[in-house]
């Protein structure tokens, strides 16, 4: 039997600006194995970091549903099991705009002055109010989201 998901939405980090920078991390590290190094487990080392950290960012996500039971979060490979919010503890919820750097210090898992967010892109998000806590979620598709989180309340 499958439960009923009435959002769903995957974000990963695909920014031209960001991976920019990461090539460039990662050719640092290419260079810095063919040049550098002064024995092949180096240059094996210099090169699998290069490779690792762009499968890193080429992997990591964020997937957010909202389903029967309540909100279900995974920021992968960082989470290795979802963190569920439990819709009976869901005390309120508004789609807003929002400022990543100015009030997050940017993006990813991200602790402010107004709680935390897990964000990946973008400037929208949806605010998440339960058990005293505020967690704020980015999502390219606000109206959605809240139109399923206005669901479970129903």
């Amino acid at each position: 039997m499958t439960e009923t998901i009435y959002f769903r939405e995957t974000q990963r980090f695909r920014q031209p600006w960001l991976w920019a920078i990461l090539v460039f991390v990662a050719l640092i590290l290419f260079w810095a194995a063919l040049t550098e190094a002064e024995s092949l487990f180096q240059r094996a080392l210099f090169g699998a970091l290069g490779f690792v950290f762009l499968a890193f960012f080429a992997v990591l996500g964020l997937k957010t549903e909202v389903r029967k039971d309540g909100v279900h979060l995974k920021f992968f490979p960082l989470h290795l099991s979802e963190r569920h919010i439990p819709a009976a503890e869901l005390t309120g919820f508004d789609a807003r705009e929002y400022r990543p750097l100015a009030e997050y210090g940017g993006w990813g898992i991200r602790r402010g002055r107004n709680g935390w967010a897990y964000n990946v892109r973008g400037t929208a998000g949806v605010e998440l109010r339960y058990r005293g806590k505020t967690l704020l979620v980015g999502t390219q598709r606000p109206k959605e989201f809240v139109e399923a989180l206005s669901r479970l309340r129903r």
